[in-house]
């Protein structure tokens, strides 16, 4: 139980995490136990002054429960307390950019992805965020930058490699597109992934189409829609239908959704 949680063997960034201490503190609550009942059985006239102890023990770690729940209370606050206590806590940042993007609040989350990368700029998680705000935003150029930075720092993590490719693949300015390296990109997402994701042979499908060889991206839609869960069959039959009338399929330009 200990090997994993003591630092001795890495787990994570981090050199230790409080969230691994209810494991090893078993062990010292049953000390503690044990040691107050044995004292109480040796010594009867004690246990007035144990029990008031130990319900002032309780008492204050009940108010320090209440208080560190309201830490955890939603991704913001959760963050704020990160920062509070870290300086310079380039995944608070991070994290917190994550929490305002899954709300659609992309503006606000593209200042946290940006202080992220002030602090350490060559965080491939932050510039995969940043640029999937920007891209929300309409700001492509910018996007594709940052998910090129992404990968040339983490070439084999997946979402970053599926990132830049779908948007080599499918991005509304024609002269950001890029076909052949999609292509290359797709490639390395099939032998990273296999092929049992759903969203990445999409992904894959349009470069091929980007690249104009139909054919193939026909056949990886096919898969893609076969493996879809049913909200998203709609969709991606819908660009099925395009690669078969042997055109590639261009995202819309967004429109802004920040709250």
């Amino acid at each position: 139980m200990l090997v994993p949680v003591i630092g001795l063997i890495q787990v994570g960034n981090q050199a230790w995490a409080d969230r691994y201490a209810y494991l090893y503190l078993v062990g010292v609550y049953l000390m503690f136990a044990w040691t107050l009942a044995r004292l109480v059985h040796r010594h009867p006239a004690l246990r007035p002054a144990v029990i008031c102890a130990v319900a002032a023990l309780l008492a204050g770690f009940l108010l320090l429960t209440w208080r560190q729940v309201g830490v955890w209370r939603n991704n913001q606050t959760l963050n704020e307390h990160a920062l509070a206590v870290i300086r310079n806590n380039y995944v608070a940042h991070n994290n917190w950019g994550n929490g305002l993007t899954a709300v659609s609040r992309h503006q606000e989350a593209i200042a946290q992805y940006q202080e992220a990368l002030r602090i350490k700029p060559d965080y491939p998680e932050a510039h995969s965020g940043l640029g999937i705000s920007l891209k929300v935003r309409g700001r492509f150029k910018e996007a594709l930058s940052h998910f090129n930075e992404a990968v040339q720092h983490r070439p084999l993590q997946v979402s970053a490699v599926n990132n830049l490719a779908w948007l080599l693949a499918t991005c509304p300015l024609a002269e950001l597109r890029d076909g052949e390296r999609a292509l290359k990109l797709a490639g390395t997402l099939v032998s990273l992934q296999g092929s049992d994701r759903f969203a990445y042979l999409d992904t894959v499908a349009a470069a091929y189409a980007e690249a104009r060889q139909f054919a193939q991206a026909v056949k990886w839609q096919e898969k893609a829609v076969q493996l879809a869960p049913v909200p998203h069959q709609e969709e991606l039959n819908k660009r099925l239908e395009l690669y078969r009338q042997g055109k590639p399929f261009c995202q819309n330009p967004p429109i802004p959704v920040d709250k």
